[in-house]
C-alpha cells in the first residue's frame, strides 16, 4: 500500500547511521498465510497484536535475538493525535451542552445508525455529563457502551450485568497529563505492551523497552505539561540531535496494514463474513469486523458458548 509503506524512509534513515536495513514486502496473500499462525499466538482477545507478530517473524527470520521497541514515546511526549482531539471534543461537548436541549437533540441525531461509529460515540457522549475520561473511551472507543455488552453478551451467553462497563480512572486535572495517564494505563498498558511481549515471544523473541523506565517516567513527569507534551514529541525529538531533520519532520504515521482493502479480498473476506453472522449490533468499520472476528475466536478456542 503506497499510502503505508515507510520502506524508503527506513532504508535512509539505516543508510544514514551505517545499520544493516531488512524489508518485508506484506503482499495481501502473504498477510492472510501469516494470520492464520498469529491466530495460534492470541491467549487473550485482542484487536491489535498482528502488526507485531509480523515484524518480530522477519526479526527473527534474519537472525535477531534481542529487539528495541519504542513504545511509551507516544504516550509520554504526545506523539498521538488524541492529546489535541480529545480535549477539543470534550470543549465541543460542553459548548453544546451548555445549550438548553441541544446536548439531547444532538445525542438523538447522531446516535441514528446513519452516521459513522465514530459520529454515533460522539452521540452517546452527550447523554450525560461529559469528562477527560469518557471523551478519551469516545475517541478510541470501537461501539457503543450499550453495543459492547450486547456483542458480549452475544458470544458468551453473559447477563447484562456480567457484560457491564465500569468506566476509565484518569486522576489529572490537566487535560495533556489526563490524555497522558489513560495512553499509558488504558492503551500501552493493558493492550500495546501485552500484545508487544505475547506477539514477540511467540518467536523467541527478548522485547526490550527503554522508553517505558521507571526512572525515566519519574524524571520527566515533574515537567509542566505543555513543555513534556508537544506537537511532533519535540522535546524527545530536541533530546537527541544526531537524528536528522528528514526524519524528525515526517508526518506521524501508525504502524498498521491496510486491514481495510484486506477484508475486502477474496482471501480474507470469507473468514470475517462468517463471525458478522446473527451479530445483534451492526459492524460497520473494518475495525469492528476486524474486533468482533477476534473476540469470537478467542472465545471459541477456550470453548465459551
Amino acid at each position: 500500500d503506497a499510502g503505508l509503506d515507510e520502506s524508503q524512509i527506513a532504508k535512509r534513515t539505516a543508510d544514514h547511521f551505517g545499520s544493516t536495513h531488512h524489508e518485508m514486502r506484506l503482499t495481501t496473500s502473504l498477510g492472510r498465510e501469516i494470520f492464520e499462525k498469529f491466530l495460534t499466538s492470541v491467549d487473550q482477545p485482542s484487536i491489535d497484536g498482528f502488526n507485531t507478530y509480523v515484524v518480530s517473524s522477519l526479526a527473527r527470520e534474519v537472525g535477531a535475538k534481542v529487539v528495541l521497541s519504542g513504545l511509551g514515546g507516544d504516550e509520554l511526549f504526545g506523539g498521538y493525535s488524541s492529546f489535541w482531539k480529545i480535549p477539543a471534543l470534550l470543549k465541543a461537548c460542553h459548548a453544546i451542552q451548555a445549550i438548553p436541549f441541544a446536548g439531547a437533540i444532538t445525542s438523538k441525531i447522531l446516535r441514528s445508525r446513519m452516521w459513522s461509529p465514530r459520529l454515533r460515540r460522539v452521540g452517546a457522549l452527550l447523554k450525560s455529563p461529559v469528562s477527560i475520561r469518557e471523551a478519551y473511551r469516545s475517541y478510541r472507543g470501537i461501539y457503543l457502551v450499550e453495543e459492547a455488552q450486547k456483542l458480549a453478551m452475544h458470544a458468551t451467553g453473559a447477563t447484562d450485568k456480567e457484560a457491564s462497563y465500569t468506566g476509565l480512572a484518569a486522576g489529572a486535572s490537566d487535560p495533556l497529563n489526563a490524555v497522558s495517564e489513560l495512553e499509558l494505563t488504558f492503551y500501552m498498558r493493558n493492550q500495546l505492551l501485552r500484545d508487544s511481549d505475547v506477539m514477540s515471544m511467540a518467536h523467541g523473541l527478548e522485547l526490550r523497552v527503554p522508553l517505558v523506565d521507571a526512572g525515566l517516567f519519574h524524571a520527566i513527569a515533574r515537567l509542566p505539561a505543555a513543555v513534556r507534551i508537544q506537537q511532533g514529541k519535540q522535546l524527545l525529538a530536541e533530546a537527541v540531535p544526531e537524528i536528522p531533520a528528514w526524519v524528525i519532520e515526517q508526518p506521524k504515521r501508525g504502524f498498521v496494514f491496510p486491514f481495510a482493502d484486506w477484508m475486502e479480498t477474496p482471501q480474507w473476506k470469507p473468514v470475517f463474513d462468517n463471525a458478522m453472522k446473527n451479530l445483534p449490533v451492526p459492524a460497520v468499520a473494518w475495525y469492528q469486523r476486524w474486533s468482533v472476528f477476534m473476540f469470537h475466536h478467542w472465545c471459541r478456542s477456550v470453548g465459551i458458548h
